[in-house]
């Protein structure tokens, strides 16, 4: 017996992901954009009425001396399984399924999330920054 839910409809945008909520293999979705480097760290791609509103707030907090930068946004079932494996081998499976998700089960797979730094690249400490 499973102990999760499939997704019937991971286009939404209004959608749960979570330990108990699960998107279907290998699910990607398919108005995927990349964030304008003026305001990422790297290639990064978001759904894009969410790209279109996180460059919105960027430029917004640029114009108050803040600096916002996407670090990650949208992550493919096979990267988020790399990402939660080395979790796993780093720190223990406990530690990894705290701070991790398994593939399937990351809101960064739905294109709808993603992690913000200010220009120290640091979102782990995010939150004394500022820009928070």
């Amino acid at each position: 017996m499973k102990d999760y839910f499939l997704i019937s409809n991971p286009n939404s945008y209004s959608i749960i992901v979570n330990k108990k909520y699960k998107l279907e293999d290998n699910y990607s979705p398919k108005d995927l954009t990349m964030i304008n480097k003026r305001f990422s760290s790297k290639e990064i791609y978001l759904r894009k009425k969410v790209k279109n509103s996180f460059e919105k707030m960027a430029k917004k907090a640029k114009k108050l001396n803040l600096i916002l930068i996407a670090v990650s946004g949208y992550r493919s079932s096979k990267y988020q399984d790399t990402l939660f494996k080395n979790y796993v081998k780093e720190k223990g499976y406990e530690y990894a399924s705290i701070c991790s998700a398994k593939p399937g089960f990351s809101e960064h797979q739905t294109g709808l999330a993603l992690d913000i730094a200010n220009d120290n690249l640091d979102y782990d400490n995010f939150e004394y920054t500022k820009e928070f």
